[in-house]
């Protein structure tokens, strides 16, 4: 009777800690302080182009584009001012400078 009962008890124990471990965040939710060289590029244009601090700004998602026809690379994202909420992109090319992708 008392091995049923330990047994019980370990198998609580198990299912515990597998819900507190599989709770914990992840790696990459600390990724979001530790920005690429590209990544902080973007960050600056943005901030120049809009005006703004740039540690306002949040990058919220980068994309590659490759553009066979001209054989550029453009990187581009999508940035959030986090005091107004209004979202903007900025872009660079494969040499860092600033692009306007609409105009490639």
């Amino acid at each position: 009777m008392q091995y049923a009962k330990v047994k019980i008890f370990a198998g609580v124990l198990i299912v515990i800690a597998g819900a507190i471990l599989t709770s914990l965040p992840r790696v990459t939710a600390q990724r979001e302080d530790q920005l690429s060289a590209q990544e902080q590029t973007l960050l600056e244009i943005a901030a120049k182009q809009e005006g703004l601090d740039a540690s306002r700004l949040k990058l919220l998602k980068t994309a590659a584009v490759e553009l066979p026809l001209t054989g550029r690379h453009v990187q581009t994202a999508k940035v959030l001012n986090s005091d107004t909420g209004e979202a903007f992109a900025a872009s660079i090319d494969e040499r860092g400078q600033q692009v306007d992708i609409a105009t490639l």
